[in-house]
């Protein structure tokens, strides 16, 4: 019973603690996806640096060689996971902002009026082909 309550309950407040925030550090990343504001940027950020405090905590807290192995290897996939955040999804996020705002807000409406207009016509002439193809492409525009 020692061990459990001197040993393992620790360590276990410690690691349910570092779990809470790489879920956290997740969830900052896909709020980012989808808003792309900079607010959601530096809440990623600052989840980053706590999960990063959390697992010097857990590193100095936790003797047994096994775990502090895990732990280092925590460690080292949340230095990848932030590098690959700041350097590839920050990037992403940024081109597709450009293509959005400077091509599909511009070239939208148009493109919207011109696949109603082949929808209205192939109705019309009775092609329920071109008609269903039209609506699928509009749809899938907007």
């Amino acid at each position: 019973m020692r061990l459990v309550t001197e040993d393992l309950a620790p360590e276990s407040a410690i690691t349910s603690n570092l779990l809470q925030e790489i879920y956290r550090l997740r969830l900052a990343v896909k709020t980012y996806v989808k808003t792309g504001s900079a607010e959601a940027a530096t809440d990623f950020s600052n989840q980053s640096s706590k999960a990063h405090e959390m697992i010097a905590k857990a590193k100095a807290h936790i003797s047994f060689p096994e775990r502090i192995k895990f732990i280092n290897q925590i460690g080292e996939h949340q230095v990848e996971y932030v590098d690959i955040f700041n350097r590839k999804i920050i990037v992403n996020q940024q081109n597709r902002e450009r293509l959005v705002s400077g091509t599909l807000d511009i070239k939208g409406p148009e493109v919207e009026k011109i696949l109603s207009q082949i929808m209205q016509s192939s109705f019309n002439d009775g092609d329920v082909r071109g008609a269903f193809y039209a609506g699928k492409t509009l749809r899938e525009l907007l």
